[in-house]
């Protein structure tokens, strides 16, 4: 288990089902990435690439195991609140905020790569800082978003 993963766990409440993480992750209405389509136009971009059902998978090159980068390559997923604050994030201009979607995923515990120190902090912080980067997750059903 990477460093910091038990206490991420602990200090979020995060859930377990059949021995993975349940996280969330905010996307694109077209179900891709929104930080990397819109910086990179990379694989995870583009449409469907987190449709519910999908396992999604980056390559050990592109991860950063760096703990003092809170934004980094990998996979980032979250609590629900930090799913939440990405998908009404306006600064992000793949697409109307009010259309993105939440999904949940699941993460195997060894495929985490990073959980940022920010993450641990205080729980006032922004609720954006509170995810982590793992190599791997499979899509497992979309959640209904509040109304922003």
């Amino acid at each position: 288990m990477v460093d910091g993963l038990e206490e991420f766990i602990d200090r979020h409440d995060i859930k377990t089902q059949d021995g993975k993480l349940v996280l969330y992750k905010a996307v694109s209405k077209e179900y891709g990435s929104l930080w990397i389509r819109y910086y990179h136009n990379g694989t995870h971009g583009h449409c469907g690439a987190y449709k519910p059902g999908t396992l999604v998978t980056e390559s050990a090159r592109d991860l950063n195991t760096n703990r003092n980068e809170s934004c980094g390559t990998g996979l980032h997923v979250g609590t629900f609140a930090c799913a939440e604050s990405f998908a009404a994030h306006p600064e992000i201009l793949c697409d109307h905020y009010a259309l993105r979607r939440i999904v949940q995923v699941l993460v195997d515990p060894d495929d985490v790569v990073c959980v940022p120190f920010e993450a641990l902090l205080d729980l006032d912080l922004p609720s954006a800082h509170h995810k982590i980067r793992c190599r791997r997750l499979l899509v497992v059903a979309e959640i209904e978003r509040k109304e922003m």
